[in-house]
């Protein structure tokens, strides 16, 4: 009998990481601007910008379905076994950390609150 990702828990894990900046973007709605900065420079200086409902529905929305995706082909892929249980962990994970950080660093650019990305580097 084939595996079923939708009956893991880690699986339905990753999704809600990958939407959980969704819930602050609700909260906090009115008081972000209507063009929000979604894509940065090396040194943290915007150059990219989105309409306010782009930013907060379209970003986690896209990496969701990725995130799916990845899981999907991890599972599917004819060659699975050989693949080390450590590096199909990083692969699943890899999408909702980026997710996480990258919403949650943009909803903080957008609420002006200051932001030092070096303290999340080793």
């Amino acid at each position: 009998m084939k595996h079923n990702i939708l009956k893991e828990k880690s699986f339905w894990l990753s999704v809600v990481v990958c939407l959980l900046p969704v819930l602050p973007a609700l909260i906090w709605y009115d008081r972000l601007p209507e063009q929000m900065a979604t894509h940065f420079d090396a040194n943290f200086n915007p150059n990219g910008f989105s309409p306010k409902w782009q930013a907060v529905w379209m970003i986690p929305g896209i990496l969701t379905i990725a995130n799916i995706f990845v899981w999907f082909m991890l599972e599917n892929d004819p060659k699975k076994s050989a693949v080390a249980p450590a590096l199909k962990t990083v692969s699943r994970w890899i999408v909702p950390v980026i997710s996480f950080f990258a919403q949650t660093a943009i909803l903080l650019y957008a609420l002006n609150e200051e932001i030092n990305l070096t303290q999340f580097l080793p």
